[in-house]
């Protein structure tokens, strides 16, 4: 099942209002889809604090793909040397 974007939008505009003119957010949304994952990314705010946000955004997505990679490689058959 897809990410729905019409609410994924509410979401955005109610943040929008949240966070004012001189605020900044990212909001990624991922669902797993089956066979792949659904990935949305929406932000918003000026350049300077947008970068701030997506470097904090990152480093987090980053530890969950790594840890998300290493359960992935335990669950692995030992192969024969």
């Amino acid at each position: 099942m897809k990410i729905d974007a019409e609410q994924l939008n509410y979401i955005h505009n109610k943040l929008k209002a949240l966070v004012g003119e001189q605020g900044a957010f990212v909001l990624i949304a991922v669902k797993p889809d089956g066979e792949g994952e659904d990935l949305q990314i929406r932000i918003f705010g000026p350049d300077s604090r947008l970068t701030g946000a997506l470097d904090i955004g990152w480093r987090n997505l980053k530890k969950h793909l790594d840890k998300k990679i290493d359960e992935a490689i335990k669950s692995l058959p030992r192969e024969p040397d």
